[in-house]
């Protein structure tokens, strides 16, 4: 198996939160709250909500760790 270069994992976090690779902290954390507030759990009883949350979730720490 082999893990997906750093570049490409960076790349499927902003497509996550829907942001541009070039977004600034601030755009990013904007993006992140916005969808977590859309799809917690707590908030959106649809199946697929807490899948979505954990995705959006993993999306703004790998971004956080990319950086």
């Amino acid at each position: 198996m082999t893990l997906p270069a750093a570049s490409e994992t960076s790349r499927n976090y902003y497509d996550t939160l829907n942001v541009e690779p070039t977004a600034t902290d601030s755009q990013i954390k904007k993006a992140f709250r916005k969808l977590a507030k859309k799809y917690h759990p707590d908030k959106n009883k649809s199946d697929d909500a807490e899948t979505t949350f954990r995705e959006i979730a993993e999306g703004k720490i790998g971004e956080e760790e990319a950086v």
